[in-house]
């Protein structure tokens, strides 16, 4: 029987609604330095995105996927 295994990746994206459910955790980068880092349910916040993206937003979970309203 084959075993699973758990392989770390890093995967780059701007494209917020891209991260699949896969997916723990998240680094946000702006101006070349990690500004936010951790889980990704804790760092893909209306507060902290609304921050990095400078306009208010709001974040939607659907099916473990982030999803991005601007307000």
């Amino acid at each position: 029987m084959a075993r699973e295994e758990h392989k770390p990746f890093i995967y780059v994206s701007h494209q917020i609604e891209e991260i699949m459910p896969s997916i723990t955790h998240v680094a946000i980068i702006k101006d070349g330095l990690i500004v936010y880092k951790g889980k990704k349910r804790d760092i893909l916040t209306d507060e902290i995105l609304s921050d990095v993206f400078g306009i208010d937003v709001s974040v939607v979970w659907e099916k473990n996927r982030p999803w991005i309203i601007v307000k």
